[in-house]
């Protein structure tokens, strides 16, 4: 039996020296990046793909990217924005079966966005006929690259081409579905619907994309709604100045919830103005008589605040308007400084100027952003729009 034993002692060597020379001929995976672009001012949208990664052995099992800004995400391709200026490593890190790794780096370059805003486009002036306006206070974009303004003291909505040029008017003073009474907020919700806080109805209002009446819903209270977002669950969120508060509502007008109360305290409000709901569904907020912004999340929770009163960079006096762009970042309408900032999603400014009419006063009091980041800003003071580009 020596023998039997000589050869089954050979078998199981033979085979682990099979298995270490497999183990030791199996050669890792190349990781190869692609990356486009690898350079530009913040916000910057890079598109990463590791699909020319390869396993000289098999194939590629697993792949994982690293941006260099502490976020991470694994698969073939990814997409991620820099939002602040520097200098990042991206890396992607590839696995074989076999738990072998390869890796490959890329530098992004981010730099300083440019912060040159200048007004491409002004138009309007104070009266009541064709393209002019009554000192309006609400304004929003429609994906069909119109630009709405509820016009208050004409009791109407006036749309616009993004040049400026009139195309028609809706509504006029009444209380029937259609009419207004001094319309103050407007927004356009996913399914291209236009509502409107009809303040002097007391009521929102929905209506089609052509002006045509759908709907409206009660504000109930002694309060003084004023501004008015809708998420992209066509959720509805109102705030109301006088009860210090704001609304929740159901695309069916349902109230849902309801938050805030006046005081200075994280969560509580004071004469809360302007809003906007972020793409990750958090709703920012101009805590106007607090001269802050307060972020919530959909339940009303506070998450975070900044702003104090002052002129200085970062400082607020009586903000109104907001906006949020694609990629996060807010605007706000500092009425009081007479200027626009702009901040990333945690409250650092990015970038502020002036809303100036030669010796005139300015009183930039609403804001929107459309999607190639042309700033329309409202001035309440002289009854026209300033279009602002870069």
């Amino acid at each position: 039996m020596r023998w039997q034993n000589i050869l089954l002692l050979l078998i199981i060597s033979g085979s682990s020296i099979l298995a270490g020379c497999q183990a030791w001929f199996n050669r890792p995976p190349v990781a190869v990046i692609q990356a486009e672009p690898t350079s530009g001012p913040a916000p910057l949208r890079v598109n990463f793909d590791g699909s020319a990664s390869h396993d000289p052995d098999g194939r590629v099992a697993s792949f994982h990217w690293g941006f260099g800004d502490d976020s991470q995400t694994d698969g073939v391709t990814a997409t991620h924005v820099y939002h602040l200026a520097g200098i990042y490593q991206a890396s992607l890190t590839v696995s074989d079966a076999g738990g072998r790794r390869g890796r490959d780096t890329v530098e992004i370059t981010v730099r300083q966005p440019s912060e040159d805003y200048r007004p491409v486009k002004v138009w309007g002036s104070w009266g009541a006929g064709e393209g002019e306006l009554g000192h309006p206070r609400g304004i929003a974009i429609s994906g069909a690259e119109r630009v709405l303004i509820a016009d208050t003291g004409n009791d109407r909505v006036v749309l616009f081409t993004d040049e400026g040029e009139f195309i028609e008017k809706w509504g006029g003073h009444g209380s029937k579905l259609g009419r207004f009474s001094a319309p103050q907020g407007i927004a356009v919700g996913p399914d291209d619907d236009v509502y409107i806080i009809d303040s002097g109805n007391r009521r929102v209002q929905r209506l089609s994309s052509t002006g045509r009446p759908l709907g409206a819903w009660e504000v109930e209270g002694p309060g003084d709604p004023y501004a008015i977002a809708v998420g992209r669950d066509g959720s509805v969120f109102v705030t109301d100045r006088g009860a210090h508060s704001i609304y929740k509502f159901a695309p069916d007008g349902q109230l849902q919830a309801r938050w805030g109360g006046e005081g200075r305290y994280r969560g509580q409000l004071s004469r809360p103005s302007g809003l906007a709901v972020a793409p990750d569904g958090s709703i920012y907020v101009s805590d106007t008589g607090n001269h802050r912004i307060q972020q919530f999340n959909q339940a009303g929770a506070a998450i975070a605040e900044w702003g104090s009163y002052g002129r200085g960079e970062g400082e607020l006096s009586w903000p109104m308007g907001l906006a949020i762009d694609a990629d996060s970042y807010i605007y706000v309408a500092d009425s009081q400084n007479s200027r626009v900032q702009k901040f990333s999603d945690e409250g650092t400014p990015v970038a502020a100027w002036a809303v100036e009419d030669g010796e005139r006063p300015a009183f930039p009091c609403a804001l929107a952003v459309d999607g190639e980041g042309y700033v329309y800003v409202l001035d309440l003071a002289n009854s026209r729009i300033l279009k602002f580009g870069r």
